[in-house]
């Protein structure tokens, strides 16, 4: 956000631009996937199951559950809210699409990321009297 300050001196005017940073708080993990071609199938997509799994997996292992239900054919995006995940925790995702006969495809390929915490909390905090 940009706050524009005026002054004049001397007859001229000044313009000075204050740039206030913005930290916006993480909202989840954006997962996003490219729909198949040719679709295959009944040749219709209906839309996709995304699947999460806590830690680095691979498709058939480790424990998968699904996020969001089944999502639509459009867009091919899914925002994993950071209610339900935990800081400095690893997590996988993978898609399969289903096809207007109700058909899943096999596992996309897999993406792993790291969900960032909370910083560290700093140490040797002491209070004295000051003289």
């Amino acid at each position: 956000m940009k706050h524009i300050r005026k002054f004049w001196l001397f007859g001229t005017l000044f313009l000075i631009f204050v740039i206030v940073p913005i930290v916006a708080a993480l909202t989840g993990i954006k997962v996003t996937w490219v729909a198949p071609s040719p679709v295959g199938g009944s040749g219709t997509i209906q839309g996709y199951y995304l699947f999460r799994c806590t830690g680095t997996c691979t498709a058939g292992t480790g424990t998968w559950i699904s996020v969001g239900g089944l999502l639509p054919a459009t867009p091919t995006s899914y925002t994993d809210l950071a209610a339900g995940l935990t800081g400095n925790t690893t997590y996988s995702y993978g898609a399969v699409t289903v096809d207007s006969n109700g058909s899943q495809s096999a596992y996309s390929n897999v993406s792993t990321i790291l969900y960032p915490g909370n910083p560290s909390a700093p140490t040797g905090c002491n209070a004295t009297l000051a003289p």
